[in-house]
Order: C-alpha cells, then structure tokens, then sequence
C-alpha cells in the first residue's frame, strides 16, 4: 500500500539518497508546520516539510535587531491595548477565544471523554466536569506545538516535553487549575494506575488521539488565523509557524547552523519563500523587513501620519476607526505591497479594502466572520480611501510615496539576496506561481490571482538573447530594477547551474564563510563542495543600514536632525564593503568565476584584509581571502564557481 510505498522510498531512504547525492525514488513531503524549534519526527517516511520553516530561517536573517526597542517602543505608544501583551499572551488568548467561540460542542465532548477516565482513577473521580474542561482548555492553550503524535501505549521523549511544556504553562498561567491538570497531565502521558483493565487503557489512549486530533485546528484557528492579524509589531514576522514576539531576527551563525542540521537530517526538504498560504508574499516581507534596519526613521514617520490622519477616521459608536493596532497594520501593508507600476495603484486600492476587510474579521477584535460589523468596515474603507486621496490637503500620500521608495528599493536587495540563498542552501528550491517576477501578493485571494506566465517566458528568451550579446548584462538589469527582470534573470541562472551540478547541491559539504573587515556583519556566505568542485553563495543583508554606515550618515547626524534614510544605491564596490573580506579555506581555489556576471575574482592573502577590530572574525596569516569590493564589484549578489586545475572551465 501507501505506507510501505513511503517507508520503501520515502524517509530513510530518502535520506540516504541525499548522503550519496541521488534523488529520492518516491518524493514525499509533509505540509507540517513546524513551530518552536519543532523538528520533524524522525520516524516520519517523508523527504521533509513543505518548506514554512525555511522560510521563516531565510527571512529572520534579513530583521535588523538593533531596531527591535525602537519598534516596542512605537508599538507601546501607538497600538492601543493588545501592546501590553506578549505575542505568546496574545496566541494563548486567542486559543481560548476560537475554543469558547468556534469550538464549543468539540470541547465539551472532549471533557466528557475525560470524565469517564477520572471517574474509574482514584486520584481523577472528585474533579468536577467543569474543573477538568478548564484544564483541559488551559493545557490545548498553551501547548507550544500544532499537536503531539502518540499512536500507541509508547510515548516518545519529544511528544513528553511537549505536554509537560503546555502544563508547566497552563499552571503558570491559571495556578488554581494545578490540580485537574495534574491528573490531565497523567491522561496525557498515558501514565495510567496498574488498576485499569486493558479495555481502560485503550479508552485512555482513543482520548488522547482524539485530543491530537484537537488540538492542530486550535491552533491553526488561534495562532494563524486570529493571533497573526492581531499582533502588528512587524507584520513580516506574521508567519505560518513564525514567531512576531521575536525582533530579534536571526544570526548569520543561526542561519549556518540551521542550514547544516537541513543537511544533514532532510538535504531533500523543500526551500519556500512564498505559498498559497502565506500572509505576504516574499517580496512583501522584504520590504517590510528594511523597517527594522530604519527603526528610528519609521517611528517619526508613523508618529507624524497618526497626527495627520486623525481627522480623517471615521466615528463608529465613539471609537474613531481604524484603532492605532489597526492603523499599523495599514500602514505596514501599504509600505510592503505598493505597487511599482502607476497603472496598477487603482486595483491595488480596491485589492488593499478588501484584504483590511478580512483582515479585520480574522482578528475578530471589531468585526467577524460570524458577526460582520458593517458599519466598522465601511468606516475601515472610508479611512484607506480617505488617505490615498491625491488631494493638496493630504499630507500623507506624498510623504509616504516618498518614504516607499527607501523600502521598496532595498526590499528588492534583499528580495535578491533570498532568492539566491534559497536556491543554493541545502534542499530544494521552490517557487510560488508569479513569484518569479516581483510579487507583492498578500494573504489569499489575493495571492491566487492570474499569472501571466507568457509574459515570463518572452523575458526568459528575450534576457537569455541578449546575455549573448552583452557581458554586462547583469549590471545592466540593475538600472532598470523596477521591472523585475534582474529577479527573473538571478533565478534562471542560478537554477541552471544548480542543475548542471545536482550531485554537488544535493550531497555536498555546507562550510559556512566568514567575515573579516568593518562591513563583516553585513554578509552570508557560504561554500558548497563536493570533490574538487567548489561553489561561492554570498549575499549582503541589512543592506539599508550598512549604506547608511557606508555614508556615514549615521555618525554625521546632528542632536535635531531626522534621522537618516540610506541613498538609493546598490551595495556595490568599496563604497560599500571597503576592506571586507570572505575567509576561504586553505585547500579553496584561488580563482573564481562568477556565474552572474562571468568576471573572474581573485583571492587576496590574509595581510591585504586588515580586519575591524571589533565584532569580525581574525583571518590567520596568509589565510586566502576573497575581496568583497570584487565579488559584488557589478551585482548585489554573486554566485562563484571555483576554477581549479581539473576544472578549468565553469559553465556560466
């Protein structure tokens, strides 16, 4: 059947097919959102996940956590009464709410299931039916994780530390329910008395799969239905098995170690940036990612929008509307999907109500599926059509127009760069449909709109005619970036030379790359290798804040001045990257060819890199090092290809 089909070609088959660099014989991956540092059951015969926790691992490394207190800050000041919460309050709350609203009869069946189990457990029979349906609302609150997966009497270590986190939390949380979620918390674990028949026992073990089988749709309700359109720190963060309470973002350090874990444990998992079911598409989150890099700049501009949009929001029954949660939400999605193109403003304002209507009945905070508010959404339109009215008397819409083109200009360095670590870092790259051009998509339907897939394909041919002709190409594409053809043209060539090497993205070394220089903090690099054959992945990150500190602009800031926004100019040359440089080992080649633009790179020695003094890695003497002022000499990221002497030449 089905099963022995993936057990036989699937898992660990699978897996060891990755060791040798072959694919699998049968694919398979689990759409399982993965949440808290969740990893998939070992056990599990799939290839691996449908990429969510790639996603979040590719974007963390593009927040800026430097900005995280001015965010908290602007947030306290602006967002009204959910502020005061954590987003782990916040996804707890939630989980209570759709539980009490949405899932009623299935909690109450559940708490009857359980009350036939305390009734023949001496330590279970004096809990009331209403003291065991709150723990056990309490523990399905606070469980960490989608679900556990216990399908017999043996409970594996993983799914004990889940349920012994969501009962030390609900405890916590609610002490005076301690001791029914005692008694649940045996059920749970399936540590029954020695007293119960073999008939007890399976009746405790049907109610804990029920319980699993709960507990995934409490969670998908609560957390990504509710909690993510609730929480409007920096709504990029705001991801399926994401976590918005961190700011923080994740390490260049982070991002290698997870990366050789995927390795490792699933080189066959799939890499997404964007799916049906994201709330942004991945240029979206790019750009609304460059706001943590200019935290100080962002939070004087929302200040100053809120004092100029306050007249302009309608009164429903006293509240004026949107509230200031809300009001950042709007705020945030018009800096992340304003379109490039001036013919396409009027459909994205009709798809911008649209998408603040749902959003508003997914938080279920002033309007609902269940309990549409009209007036409070025709209030919420009236807002949005009042402040991109193109009017003399409102401020708002050529400040923030001018604003825009800072996050839309470094959204898309960063929308580069992750395209291209995502199609060289352990797994397999994919792409949502419409995604290969810039996409500014938000959560469905806007995201299953028509493709014009051939208006891609006569690109494609048109970018692949004149790559023969022109050297420069690459160069080139950045001047007109706006169109999205540099995009298209960095996923075509990647991908072509990821599948002239499949044997070496598939089952060779990942060997992090580090920094030596002032700039160092500023890049990930990475070396895929396989024998003799060797490939460079680099790509800037926070660009907007290493071209503000390329400038100066930062240290030049007078006491009064507003802080400072990044000129509009790629991290090209030593303008940007100055004596950085990348580390390579000893055994590296000494050339490279750039697979992007076809110019050869050099290495330099250890003595030529003089490194920062504080924060970069220490080259040791005569460590071979690659100049980043050469490897980003003409593109904003590059690919390299080790020339060595069985190699001489490498397919561009």
């Amino acid at each position: 059947g089905l099963q022995e089909s993936l057990r036989n070609g699937g898992g660990a088959g699978a897996r060891e097919a990755g060791a040798a660099g072959q694919r699998p014989n049968f694919y398979v991956v689990a759409e399982k959102i993965l949440s808290n540092g969740e990893e998939l059951p070992s056990g599990w015969p799939v290839c691996g996940t449908t990429g969510y926790d790639f996603l979040n691992m590719l974007n963390g490394l593009f927040v800026d956590g430097r900005g995280a207190a001015a965010l908290d800050e602007l947030y306290a000041r602006i967002g009204g009464p959910e502020t005061e919460k954590d987003f782990a309050t916040v996804v707890y709350l939630q989980k209570k709410k759709v539980m009490a609203e949405l899932f009623a009869s299935e909690v109450n069946n559940l708490a009857r299931l359980l009350g036939r189990l305390a009734q023949a457990d001496r330590h279970g029979c004096d809990f009331t039916l209403s003291e065991l349906k709150e723990a056990l609302a309490e523990i399905t609150a606070c469980l960490p994780v989608y679900r556990t997966y216990i399908r017999s009497f043996a409970v594996t270590d993983r799914d004990r530390r889940y349920i012994e986190s969501a009962v030390r939390e609900a405890v916590r949380r609610r002490p005076a329910v301690r001791p029914a979620c005692t008694f649940l918390h045996r059920a749970l674990r399936l540590e029954f008395p020695g007293y119960l028949t073999a008939e007890q026992k399976e009746e405790w073990l049907r109610f804990v799969m029920r319980w699993q089988q709960f507990t995934g749709p409490i969670m998908a309700k609560g957390f990504e239905d509710t909690a993510l359109y609730v929480y409007n720190r920096l709504v990029s963060l705001n991801e399926v098995g994401g976590d918005p309470g961190r700011t923080a973002g994740i390490s260049v350090a982070e991002f290698h170690r997870r990366n050789q874990f995927r390795q490792t444990t699933r080189p066959y998992s799939l890499n997404a940036t964007s799916t049906h079911d994201t709330k942004r598409s991945e240029d979206v989150r790019a750009r609304i990612n460059v706001l943590s890099e200019i935290s100080a700049a962002w939070t004087e501009r929302v200040e100053q929008w809120h004092r100029w949009n306050r007249p302009r929001k309608p009164v429903v029954n006293g509240t004026p509307v949107p509230d200031g949660n809300t009001e950042l939400l709007i705020y945030q999605t018009l800096i992340g999907a304003w379109p490039l193109r001036e013919e396409e403003v009027p459909s994205f304002r009709e798809r911008l109500r649209a998408y603040l209507v749902k959003a508003a009945r997914e938080a279920k905070t002033c309007t609902s599926w269940l309990a549409p508010d009209a007036a409070y959404e025709r209030a919420l339109e009236g807002f949005v059509t009042a402040i991109l009215e193109p009017s003399a008397e409102n401020r708002f819409l050529p400040d923030f127009l001018q604003f825009q083109k800072v996050t839309a200009f470094y959204g898309a360095v960063n929308s580069l760069a992750q395209v291209l670590l995502k199609i060289t870092s352990p797994g397999v790259p994919d792409f949502y449909q419409g995604t290969e051009l810039w996409n500014f998509s938000l959560v469905d339907p806007d995201n299953r709109r028509p493709v014009d897939f051939q208006a891609r394909t006569d690109i494609i041919t048109h970018l692949q005619r004149l790559e023969e002709e022109n050297e420069s190409l690459a160069r080139k594409l950045l001047d007109s970036w706006e169109d999205g053809r540099v995009k298209l043209y960095l996923t075509y060539k990647a991908l072509h030379f990821r599948r002239a090497h499949r044997k070496l993205f598939a089952a060779g070394e990942y060997l992090p790359i580090e920094a030596a220089g002032p700039r160092a903090g500023y890049v990930c690099a990475f070396v895929r290798r396989l024998e003799n054959t060797w490939v460079l992945a680099a790509a800037p990150r926070l660009a907007a804040r290493l071209m503000m500190e390329s400038k100066g602009l930062r240290a030049l800031r007078a006491e009064n001045d507003p802080p400072p926004l990044p000129p509009l100019a790629f991290p090209l040359g030593e303008a940007a990257w100055g004596e950085t440089s990348l580390l390579l080992p000893a055994h590296a080649p000494a050339r490279w060819r750039n697979i992007l633009t076809g110019e050869t790179v050099q290495t330099a020695t250890a003595a030529a890199t003089r490194p920062h003094p504080s924060g970069s890695s220490l080259p040791q003497p005569d460590q071979k090092a690659l100049p980043l002022a050469e490897v980003f000499r003409n593109f904003p990221v590059a690919l390299l290809a080790g020339i060595t002497s069985q190699n001489p030449q490498t397919p561009r």
